[in-house]
């Protein structure tokens, strides 16, 4: 993004529930300040409900394979690979797990993907196709506009081989891509990771990045 990122202003701080929850904080500018503004028109209460009953052990913070068990927007249950991508895309201090801010924030960007996708899954076979996938994407605009090429490609990493095929032979938006919203999720999460990977790097806000050798394998590596 040229000259910042734009959208709300704040963003959550992390930590964990020190004498209670509270609302969302908020303070530094995160490409997903949004999604903050989600929660509170959420029932917050639920929220917190879901952070004490996933941690067990009382240790403040959420891992990945503790999200299996969570049911999100209704009846919807994510595997735990899709709950691995989701942890890395807002676990900001990079611990492994979520503290209660940033588990907030990923309440928030799953209602709004849920959305999305049941807005256009016009055929409630409970898949969308391609252009339908682009479509949500600009209108979370947050996730929105990546060129064709480059959001087959990341697609591509979490498809069917069958939807892989499609997509190769097919140009434009055409293809018949039919994500399930497991699926949808997967590669929304996997933007979001590498847009916050970038914010992360990004601390002046200026929409440019500088790395070393060294630090760009690390960021490649954690993508």
């Amino acid at each position: 993004p040229q000259g910042g990122y734009g959208g709300q202003q704040g963003g959550f701080n992390g930590g964990g529930p020190q004498g209670g929850f509270g609302g969302p904080q908020m303070g530094t500018q995160n490409w997903y300040n949004s999604y903050a503004e989600e929660v509170l028109r959420t029932a917050m209460a639920q929220i917190e409900g879901d952070f004490k009953r996933l941690d067990k052990d009382g240790s403040g913070s959420i891992a990945a394979n503790e999200l299996t068990s969570l049911t999100f927007s209704g009846a919807t249950k994510l595997t735990a690979k899709t709950c691995k991508l989701l942890v890395q895309a807002f676990d900001k201090d990079r611990s492994g797990s979520l503290e209660f801010q940033e588990f907030a924030t990923l309440h928030g960007f799953i209602h709004r993907l849920k959305s999305a996708f049941d807005a256009r899954d016009n055929s409630y076979k409970s898949t969308i196709d391609f252009a339908q996938v682009k479509k949500a994407f600009n209108q979370e605009s947050n996730l929105g506009g990546i060129p064709d090429k480059t959001l087959k490609k990341i697609v591509a990493k979490f498809a069917t081989p069958a939807v892989v095929s499609s997509l190769s032979a097919q140009k434009g938006t055409d293809a018949p891509c039919n994500l399930s919203f497991e699926e949808f999720v997967q590669v929304a999460a996997y933007i979001a990771h590498l847009k916050s990977m970038f914010m992360w790097e990004d601390t002046t806000r200026s929409g440019v990045i500088h790395l070393n050798q060294e630090q760009f394998f690390d960021l490649v590596s954690n993508a």
